[in-house]
């Protein structure tokens, strides 16, 4: 077999098995809830983390039946098997209930015309009076008011004492005063210094995304290795030029999408740290089996096509 034809049957078998391979385990993670799984290209194109979480975060479904609801049965009654309602006793406002404990009653009042009762007039007192026979507090101390010292007359007249008054920010005489804050001038635009006012530099605060693992372009995949398998397969029946140029092209190409898509998994997961949230949610621990095979697979690829387009083709009959 000459370097042309086993060339190419190298790059077709390359291209099949890295598209068999993204349906096989690529990484080894962790996933809040669940534990340990192993997800392959396909469950991270579809995201598949997120789906499993939240699987194992919702509640169990509710059946109808008593043990799972919780309901205690209601005991069957002996008509018909049907359960009749069970009237609940009530009472009159002011009655009492069957098997209550009742207070005993008052003694009813004596006297009355005819065995008849007279209501009882309450006693009543004027605010600050005492009732009869009850028992007062001590009285609060009198306090006797001294007077004050008589004013100097001027002419039989007090004059007006006056309020000493202090205007704002000053200090009252004999009063204490807190030591003042130092003053730190800025520089203006102009170059001059501005006193008392305070140049404070703002924070720069730039928001960093987390790293995630690629979902969809990971779809390029199976893309790349059915294109090598089809374009190089049916290069020998191609006879245009034209259409040989392009075929040849394409399928360098395709080699090179497989071998970034591939290793752009296994780099992420090699340069990120522990925790991480790789898988979103959850934390990528390891690139698996997979996901190498890929990667040899389209290297090898892509070099058995450099190797095939720049052979000597033999000669057609």
């Amino acid at each position: 077999m000459r370097l042309y034809d086993a060339t190419r049957t190298i790059a077709v078998a390359a291209g099949l098995l890295g598209a068999v391979m993204f349906y096989q385990p690529w990484v080894s993670g962790t996933v809040p809830g669940v534990g340990v799984v192993s997800l392959s290209g396909y469950d991270l194109a579809q995201g598949r983390a997120q789906t499993i979480a939240d699987e194992a975060s919702a509640p169990p479904p509710r059946t109808s039946g008593g043990s799972t609801s919780g309901a205690a049965p209601a005991p069957a009654s002996g008509a018909g098997g049907l359960a009749m309602p069970t009237r609940v006793p009530t009472f009159a406002p002011g009655s009492q209930g069957a098997g209550s404990l009742s207070a005993p009653a008052a003694p009813p009042a004596s006297g009355g015309a005819g065995g008849l009762s007279l209501p009882t007039r309450v006693p009543t007192f004027a605010p600050g009076s005492q009732a009869p026979g009850s028992l007062s507090a001590p009285g609060a101390p009198t306090t006797v008011a001294t007077p004050a010292p008589p004013a100097p007359a001027s002419g039989g007249l007090a004059l007006p004492t006056r309020v000493p008054t202090f205007a704002p920010g000053s200090q009252a005489p004999g009063s204490l005063s807190a030591p003042a804050a130092p003053t730190v001038a800025a520089t203006t635009a102009a170059g001059t210094t501005a006193p008392g006012v305070v140049a404070t530099p703002l924070p720069i605060i730039e928001r960093v995304e987390p790293a995630q693992l690629p979902k969809l372009t990971l779809y390029a995949v199976p893309l790349a290795g059915g294109g090598i398998t089809i374009f190089t397969g049916v290069f020998g029946i191609l006879r245009d030029p034209r259409d040989r140029r392009f075929a040849r092209i394409w399928t360098i190409l395709l080699g090179l999408l497989g071998i970034w898509t591939s290793s752009s998994v296994i780099w992420t997961i090699a340069d990120a740290t522990s925790p991480n949230n790789l898988l979103a949610p959850g934390e990528a621990t390891a690139p698996l089996w997979a996901a190498w095979t890929c990667l040899v697979a389209f290297i090898a690829g892509t070099v058995s096509l450099a190797l095939a387009w720049t052979a000597r083709e033999p000669s057609r009959a």
